[in-house]
């Protein structure tokens, strides 16, 4: 197995590892030309490995400062290995705050938050920043990027547009310009196909949108302050 789960789970039956960069797997893009793309896999039972190991730690007296400690210099060590590999390195979370997801975000450079433009999704983001942001950036020792990125947008619904510029006024650079719509042609380009295929027929109507996205993002990490 080379998944991230099952990684971190020799740790609670005390085995050794694989090396981190054998979690690698290369050239995992479905599109035509093999472009440079990467994936460190993990599984749904990564929460299950979460909740496990901690529990294994606390029964041997760790407290839960001790163990997040103890996962983000893991997690760390094993991204050292990696870094010099790759151009950008993504980090995909799941919805919430859990151990594993602040050790990403505390070792993030920049925080690219995707969200439906409505007052809850807006909400939850004030509540973000003014106090889990400001959390990791004092663990991580120096102040991360954040950026918002409207998803699941509607045009025509007059509460997208309004909530989708009351971020941008509120969060200026750091709100993206281009808008994700709601739109089949996403949905369906996440399927994998066995055969090579265009960008245009990856992503079909969207492909545009998802161009400006691509550039959007490289123009914006370009500027954003590193560690």
């Amino acid at each position: 197995m080379r998944t991230l789960d099952f990684y971190f789970e020799s740790y609670i039956v005390q085995q050794k590892p694989k090396p981190f960069k054998q979690l690698i797997e290369k050239n995992v893009s479905d599109l035509k030309g093999k472009p440079d793309v990467a994936l460190c896999a993990s599984a749904p039972e990564f929460r299950i490995v979460e909740r496990d190991m901690i529990e294994s730690f606390v029964k041997r007296g760790f407290q839960i400062d001790m163990i997040q400690k103890w996962i983000l210099e893991r997690f760390a060590n094993g991204l050292k290995t990696i870094m010099n590999d790759y151009d950008y390195i993504l980090i995909d979370c799941p919805p919430g705050i859990s151990l594993f997801a602040e050790a990403a975000l505390i070792a993030a450079d920049t925080i690219l938050v995707p969200s439906i433009p409505d007052y809850v999704s807006r909400l939850g983001l004030i509540t973000f920043r003014k106090r889990a942001l400001r959390l990791i950036n004092e663990r991580r020792g120096g102040p991360s990027q954040l950026m918002v990125l409207a998803t699941k947008y509607e045009d025509g619904f007059s509460l997208h547009r309004s909530e989708a510029s009351l971020l941008k006024d509120n969060l200026g650079d750091a709100m993206f310009d281009v808008r994700i719509p709601q739109n089949v042609d996403i949905a369906k380009a996440a399927e994998w196909s066995e055969t090579p295929r265009t960008f245009e027929q990856k992503y079909g109507s969207m492909a545009n949108t998802i161009k400006r996205l691509g550039e959007e993002f490289q123009n914006k990490v370009e500027v954003a302050p590193s560690l």
